[in-house]
C-alpha cells in the first residue's frame, strides 16, 4: 500500500487562508504549529507539513479500508530537509527551489517515512513499505479542465515507455474503498498505484518487486 499528495502552493494561497484564527489548531499539533511558527518560508511550511499527513492518510486508509480524515491527529516527527541547508535558509516565497525532505509521520498507531520534494510552487509527498521498491514517481502540469484524465494519461505513457504496455491494453480501475489498481490485458497487476492531482500539476507514484525494475 502507497499514498502520495500533490500541493500546487499557488492554487493553495487562493483557496485556504491559513493564517486566519484557529485555522492551524484544527490542523496541526502544537509542535507543528511551532514548525511553521519558526520557518523562514511558513507558507511552505504549512502545506509540506500538510502535503506529509495526506499522504501517509492515503497509505494508511488504503491499508485500513478506512475514509476518516483527521489531520489533527496525524502527527508529522522530525521533519528535516535531507541536504544540510534547512528550510530556515530557502528562498524566498515563489522563488525557485529544489529541496528535498523526510519525516515520520504518526496515524494511528502506525508509523511510516514519507519523503517530500519542494520545487518553486510544487510539492510532492509520497509514503511506501520497505518491501515495495519505487518504480516511477512522475508529476507535471496538465491541462486543469481535465486532471484527473491527464493523470491517467501521465499514467500510461510511462508504464508504455518502462514496460512496452500498449496504452490500449491498460486501464486504471478503483475498490469499493476508491483505491486505484492498474490493469493490463483486463488482468489486475500487481503494480501499487497512488494518484494525485492539485491546481495545475498531476502525478503518481508505482511500485513494485524487484522483477519490474
Amino acid at each position: 500500500m502507497i499514498g502520495n499528495d500533490i500541493v500546487d502552493l499557488r492554487q493553495a494561497r487562493q483557496e485556504s487562508n491559513w493564517r486566519r484564527p484557529r485555522y492551524l489548531a484544527k490542523i496541526f499539533t502544537p509542535e507543528e504549529q511551532q514548525l511553521i511558527a519558526d520557518a523562514h518560508r511558513p507558507t511552505a511550511m504549512v502545506w509540506l507539513l500538510w502535503s506529509c499527513k495526506e499522504a501517509a492518510y492515503k497509505r494508511w486508509a488504503s491499508e485500513h479500508q478506512q475514509r476518516s480524515f483527521f489531520p489533527n491527529k496525524i502527527e508529522v516527527q522530525g521533519f528535516q530537509q535531507v541536504q544540510e541547508t534547512g528550510l530556515h535558509h530557502a528562498a524566498a516565497d515563489g522563488e525557485s527551489s529544489h529541496l528535498p525532505y523526510t519525516s515520520s509521520v504518526q496515524i494511528m498507531g502506525h508509523c511510516y517515512t514519507v519523503h517530500t520534494f519542494l520545487k518553486g510552487d510544487l510539492i510532492h509527498s509520497w509514503t511506501l513499505p520497505e518491501e515495495k521498491k519505487l518504480l516511477l514517481r512522475k508529476v507535471d502540469a496538465l491541462p486543469c479542465s481535465t486532471l484527473s484524465e491527464a493523470t491517467r494519461s501521465l499514467v500510461y505513457k510511462h508504464l508504455e515507455q518502462c514496460f512496452q504496455w500498449s496504452p490500449a491494453d491498460l486501464s486504471i480501475q478503483k475498490n469499493e474503498q476508491g483505491r486505484p489498481f492498474v490493469y493490463y490485458q483486463n488482468k489486475q497487476s500487481p503494480l501499487s498505484l497512488s494518484l494525485a492531482h492539485h491546481g495545475r500539476y498531476g502525478g503518481f507514484v508505482l511500485a513494485g518487486s524487484e522483477h519490474f525494475l
